[in-house]
């Protein structure tokens, strides 16, 4: 259905187009027609209104933001500010896709701090860089060995990688009332782009969701490795060179740490 709409809007070249999460369906190809096609709108001098979740796009495609609360308007203005807002209010709010029926939501995470390795608070990470992810919460009743994860998706909602206490074996018998847990990653290879935390809970190692919050957001950064050139993350490969004697490269300043 979005995409028999589009075609007719990309026949009518309309004044004024509205697109309502219009990136969020179809593949990667269909996604770039509709931004190019908006983007030849704007230049003949239409206006576009792009309706989204997705701050990349948003920050990609528009020059001004309109930020939406409740169906009220709290922000009117540059592109940054807008965005700002909006990731703060997100903040430790439940994920999209979690339903608390009032028995899994026995766990509450209280506040994320987002840190480097040196435990200063910070949204910006270099490629190569470790993170720190601290999370207090607090639980109504005894959990069994909770299986705590953060995961790290990109604001287009590919999900990029979990962290998992389980799958990482530490094992931790119950929780009960208030608590922190500290996460500290392996060197950033994630490539420039902005992310999002989301830390989730289970009971019983993998079973029951207890809890799915938003943990924050962040950005990498690279000089290089960009998102339209390297996907999602890169890491050295090991080249053969038949008939040549190949030599390491001289590396384009990762930052990184063993």
């Amino acid at each position: 259905y979005v995409r028999l709409a589009f075609s007719v809007a990309a026949h009518l070249e309309p004044d004024i187009l509205l697109l309502d999460e219009v990136l969020a369906v179809g593949d990667f190809s269909f996604q770039r027609k509709c931004m190019d096609f908006a983007r030849s709108l704007e230049r003949k001098g239409s206006t576009i209104l792009f309706v989204s979740h997705n701050m990349f796009s948003i920050k990609t495609m528009c020059e001004r933001v309109i930020y939406l609360r409740k169906g009220e308007i709290v922000y009117d203005g540059p592109i940054d500010e807008g965005l700002r807002l909006y990731q703060n209010d997100s903040r430790l709010q439940p994920a999209p896709w979690f339903i608390d029926d009032g028995v899994t939501g026995a766990i509450t995470v209280t506040d994320v701090k987002i840190m480097d390795d040196q435990g200063r608070e910070t949204g910006m990470f270099e490629y190569g860089q470790r993170m720190r992810v601290r999370c207090e919460y607090e639980t109504t009743r005894e959990i069994l060995q909770p299986d705590f994860r953060i995961g790290i998706n990109r604001t287009d909602d590919v999900h990029c990688a979990s962290f998992s206490t389980r799958a990482d074996q530490i094992d931790i018998p119950s929780i009960n009332g208030r608590g922190v847990i500290e996460l500290r990653t392996p060197p950033i290879s994630l490539v420039s782009d902005l992310y999002s935390l989301t830390v989730v809970v289970r009971e019983k190692d993998y079973g029951r969701v207890m809890c799915a919050q938003i943990g924050g957001h962040f950005n990498v950064r690279h000089p290089v490795f960009a998102a339209n050139a390297f996907g999602v993350y890169h890491e050295a490969g090991q080249w053969i060179v038949p008939n040549m004697a190949a030599t390491p490269a001289r590396q384009s300043g990762h930052g990184g740490q063993a």
